[in-house]
């Protein structure tokens, strides 16, 4: 059994989350098309804690505003504010980040587009991107920029801030591959 709301219930839950990922696809086509493949300064907040990687950092970033190299001298009004999220790659390992959920960033460096499957059976970048509400990626030229101030909600930095307590207290009790299948 199903449960209270049966089998027609959990297939419109099914429809809901289908409709979400292919409006997340579609937005991917627009919303940063713009300025694809070009060099561009963020500005935005952390959605997440930066995940490091074995090739160096990964942020989830919420624009709030984009502009591009000359553009900062144009009023406020007619900056760029396209919302959305991205994906940020910053391929320096040994970097120690300090950066936490809700602080405001800047970051430079080339925007570009999640790509479609390619390959019969091969992942698909932008599905799994867009599952996860992310509608861009960038490389970064350098180091992300802190700013002043927090953006965010407040219950869901405490939680991240539990979630790395937790897992670096299964760090210092098992041995590295347990403790990172525990860990997610």
């Amino acid at each position: 059994t199903i449960g209270k709301f049966g089998l027609g219930g959990f297939l419109l839950c099914l429809l809901l989350v289908f409709l979400r990922q292919e409006w997340m696809l579609a937005d991917m086509q627009y919303r940063f098309a713009r300025w694809q493949d070009r060099s561009v300064a963020l500005t935005g907040h952390l959605v997440d804690d930066p995940q490091r990687t074995e090739t160096g950092w990964t942020l989830t970033v919420q624009v709030a505003m984009i502009t591009e190299p000359g553009s900062e001298l144009l009023p406020q009004e007619k900056r760029n504010s396209p919302g959305g999220r991205i994906r940020a790659s910053l391929y320096e390992p040994d970097l120690a980040m300090g950066l936490r959920y809700g602080d405001r960033i800047r970051v430079r460096g080339t925007l570009r587009l999640p790509e479609r499957q390619r390959n019969p059976g091969g992942f698909d970048t932008s599905l799994y991107l867009a599952a996860r509400g992310i509608t861009g990626q960038m490389t970064l030229s350098e180091p992300p920029e802190p700013l002043p101030g927090k953006s965010g909600n407040p219950w869901v930095g405490l939680g991240l801030a539990w979630r790395a307590a937790a897992v670096g207290k299964l760090e210092a009790m098992l041995p590295a591959q347990e403790a990172a299948v525990l860990s997610g």
